[in-house]
């Protein structure tokens, strides 16, 4: 046994890493650790004042927020629109040619720019006819800036995009949320601290820009000779001034950088974290027969759904009528196909020669329920169950009444001011089964929402999902016969993409083990 003073110790990196590692930060660091040493501090504002550096200095500022501007404006809609595109060989080519000038030498770079935007280039000639010179002025300057520094903000704010996903965009779709609202609402708020982060890079890029600038700005004071070219110029006239100004260049990118990462970092807790938890609040599931009275039913009928399905690359091979009001499972082993039709249903996946018709004159509203409840992480309980009723143009007032109502029947109205961080697993299928209910839908889809509870807590939400539904039309994807037998639903078998059988779930209670 473990003695009392002993202290646990987090696994960390093998020691053979150690060496390498400290290697790599001493190159780098040892550079500007004597490049800092080499600053005649006593001289510093002085060297600071002289009008070439004021000039720079100036020119940078401007130059390198404009560009920066341009980056945000023009480089986020790429990033989002590669980062939402199926794999396929037309994003992979427009991704690559999209990071292409990360890796051109700077030279090259000016040259594309020159023989593009020059007064004989390919756009340059038709603005030159009409008095516009952009070689060899500002203007050339934030091209140049903008054509090294936005690859750099596509890349990264790219790559955290396909990391984080898009459930939450995807579950707004289902509430009847606009593309635009989800923007806006959804995947802007949640992206905004890799944006920033990206955009600080971005910034600095363009503040260390040399290579393309003089190549298609060329170097004159005040116009075009931004730090980095200054700095050049004076480490043969006047190294202490070129000191000076490399100074300033390096401290502002490691401020930016460093104060990104922080502002980043809090800006990330502020989004998802709400009121903490008050002491002594419960945070238990209650019991279904606790809520009583409580409990409303919505009397919405349910729509009828048709789906003829075939994928080839998926198997999947399908012709399924669902009437509506019916209550459904769909079971098998996993590759049958079960979370395709769902995604069909959903509107998620769009596929040709697959089509689904629903009995009404119109689409029905729909509510998606899945293993993970998605709550939008930056929104309280409260406003992730009023989101649909705002997207369907409800009034403030009325969604909140209608929302702490639901919240009411799902026995969470205590914990409306909560985060879902802030919820058990339990409590965030109840908020999420709130959320969806209170739109009043006429299809109801779920997947597997009570896999990754234990067994009360499944057996629970079971109960309260049975007494909310109502006459909604109720399709459950499912590995658990208890989900088939706790909504008395019908069993649809697949196998290999295809229906195999389709009957009572009490027939299924010996052969779904085998499958």
């Amino acid at each position: 046994m473990m003695g009392s003073g002993q202290r646990y110790r987090a696994t960390g990196m093998p020691p053979l890493l150690l060496a390498p590692a400290g290697l790599a930060l001493l190159f780098l660091i040892i550079p500007l650790i004597a490049t800092l040493l080499q600053v005649d501090f006593g001289n510093l504002f002085q060297l600071l004042g002289t009008d070439a550096a004021q000039d720079a200095l100036k020119l940078s500022l401007i130059t390198c927020v404009t560009s920066t501007i341009l980056c945000l404006l023009l480089g986020v809609p790429l990033a989002l629109s590669l980062a939402r595109a199926q794999d396929g060989w037309f994003p992979r080519t427009v991704r690559t040619l999209s990071t292409l000038p990360m890796v051109l030498p700077p030279v090259v770079a000016g040259l594309a720019l020159l023989i593009t935007w020059g007064r004989r280039g390919l756009l340059g000639k038709h603005l030159s006819v009409l008095g516009i010179e952009i070689g060899f002025t500002s203007i050339a300057v934030i091209l140049a800036q903008t054509f090294v520094a936005m690859p750099f903000l596509v890349t990264s704010l790219e790559g955290a995009l396909r990391t984080r996903g898009f459930l939450y965009e995807e579950v707004a779709r289902t509430l009847g949320a606009s593309r635009s609202r989800i923007l806006l609402t959804i995947t802007l708020p949640l992206a905004a601290p890799a944006i920033m982060s990206s955009t600080a890079l971005a910034f600095s890029r363009s503040l260390g820009e040399f290579g393309a600038t003089i190549s298609f700005a060329g170097s004159l004071q005040g116009v075009t000779r931004t730090l980095p070219l200054e700095i050049y110029l004076q480490t043969e006239n006047d190294i202490d001034l070129a000191l000076a100004l490399s100074l300033v260049l390096v401290a502002t990118a490691f401020v930016l950088v460093g104060l990104s990462s922080s502002v980043n970092s809090w800006w990330y807790q502020r989004l998802i974290q709400g009121q903490e938890p008050i002491e002594g609040s419960s945070t238990s599931m209650l019991d279904v027969d606790e809520l009583g009275e409580n409990v409303f039913i919505y009397d919405t009928p349910g729509a009828g759904v048709h789906v003829i399905a075939k994928i080839p690359v998926r198997r999947v091979d399908v012709d399924i009528t669902f009437e509506p009001g019916s209550w459904t499972a769909l079971m098998g082993p996993n590759g049958a196909g079960k979370s395709t039709i769902l995604s069909l249903i959903a509107g998620s996946l769009v596929a040709p020669d697959c089509t689904v018709k629903w009995s009404g004159d119109r689409p029905p509203r729909i509510a998606l329920l899945a293993q993970n409840p998605a709550l939008f992480p930056h929104m309280s309980v409260l406003r992730n169950v009023m989101y649909g009723l705002r997207c369907q143009g409800v009034p403030q007032k009325q969604a909140e009444t209608a929302a702490k109502a639901e919240l009411r029947a799902v026995g969470m109205e205590e914990l409306c001011e909560r985060r879902p961080n802030q919820l058990s697993g339990g409590q965030a299928q109840r908020v999420a089964i709130a959320r969806a209910m209170v739109v009043k839908p006429e299809v109801v889809l779920l997947d597997e929402p009570t896999a990754a509870l234990d067994i009360q807590v499944a057996r629970d939400l079971r109960e309260l999902l049975k007494r909310r539904l109502g006459k909604a039309t109720m399709i459950i994807v499912t590995h658990d016969l208890a989900d088939a037998a706790a909504f008395d639903a019908d069993v649809i078998q697949l196998r290999h993409g295809k229906v195999i059988d389709r009957g009572d779930f009490r027939q299924y209670a010996n052969t779904l083990a085998e499958l």
